[in-house]
């Protein structure tokens, strides 16, 4: 089972960002916290308020989002053992992200780490469309089946970075195609993956509507791999090949790029 490990500090001041929106509570945790500040540096002070703060934290029920967000990608369980959960110093900073050695020991070495705001926390927002996106990418590298390879994506030449600006464009679009489909997106940002991969591979003289085309079908799969991305990522002809199968196979299925980044033509679930 995974073990979740939430910073103290974070904990303190989402429970304080959290009660200032409510007087009688801002109030109530004042007049538990405030006799703990005379006792000076007695190490038993710093354990009254972690204790006053956590509990603080599970009654404004602060401490379930986490665990919802984590339930939302429940293939993460025996892939991950640990989360450890971390203020970012701005939204921006915001993230998740797997650590583990490079030579990976297993999933015991495997470290989740996911970094907000207090404010973020203490307003109810954490599953956000940003961090949702952050995570699923987490649980592909977790995934045997994907077959994540870090040092494929490694270098720092022109043509290694360019690889490497393709392949992470179209995991953009894998990981946004499977949330849509989850209904889990707010905003969906189909039209700057497009101008993304525009610019990626547009300086292979890939023509236009192959770029839509092959975008759009790493859109629909759920069952993409590393290889897979890397093997369009390093030869942009081979971004037509789903299409061209897709085709074969789906009669009727119209290839228009207005058709295939619609919405509606993405398979969503009924609900």
């Amino acid at each position: 089972m995974m073990r979740v490990e939430i910073d103290p500090v974070l904990i303190e001041k989402a429970v304080f960002f959290a009660c200032r929106e409510d007087a009688s509570a801002e109030c109530e945790l004042h007049n538990a916290v405030d006799p703990l500040y005379p006792v000076g540096d007695d190490p038993r002070r710093e354990e009254a308020f972690r204790a006053v703060f956590m509990h603080w934290f599970h009654r404004l029920g602060l401490h379930g989002q986490i665990a919802d967000f984590l339930a939302e990608r429940p293939e993460l369980e025996g892939r991950v053992t640990r989360c450890l959960v971390r203020e970012a110093p701005a939204e921006r900073d915001e993230s998740v992200e797997v650590l583990a050695p490079r030579s990976d020991a297993g999933n015991a070495a495997r470290t989740l780490v996911i970094q907000i705001t207090p404010q973020r926390l203490a307003s109810g927002r954490l599953s956000c469309d940003a961090l949702r996106r952050e995570l699923l990418h987490a649980a592909d590298i977790v995934n045997p089946r994907f077959a994540f390879r870090r040092d494929d994506l490694l270098g720092g030449s022109p043509r290694e970075n360019l690889v490497r600006d393709r392949y992470h464009v179209l995991w953009r679009a894998c990981v946004e195609g499977r949330l849509l489909r989850e209904r889990r997106l707010e905003q969906p940002v189909l039209d700057a993956i497009l101008r993304a991969a525009s610019r990626a591979f547009g300086s292979a003289r890939t023509p236009e509507k192959i770029i839509e085309q092959g975008v759009a079908e790493f859109l629909r799969r759920d069952d993409v791999t590393h290889p897979d991305l890397l093997a369009a990522a390093r030869d942009p002809a081979l971004l037509c090949i789903p299409v061209a199968a897709a085709s074969r196979t789906e009669a009727g299925t119209s290839n228009e790029p207005d058709d295939l980044f619609s919405h509606d033509a993405l398979p969503l679930p009924v609900v």
